[in-house]
């Protein structure tokens, strides 16, 4: 699947894993992460630690 997707993107993708949600969010707050879609999910509820804002 890696491959079909890489030919039809016409790009490499990387081999290791991306963040995690809770990395993703953590990174987002130190302004790392720039912008995330968020799809069927409500983070707020969801996650392991409360948001502070």
């Amino acid at each position: 699947a890696k491959s079909d997707f890489e030919k039809r993107w016409g790009s490499s993708l990387p081999s290791h894993a991306g963040l995690s949600a809770v990395e993703m969010i953590e990174q987002a707050e130190t302004g790392k992460l720039k912008g995330m879609l968020i799809v069927g999910e409500n983070p707020t509820s969801s996650f392991p630690r409360p948001f502070s804002g």
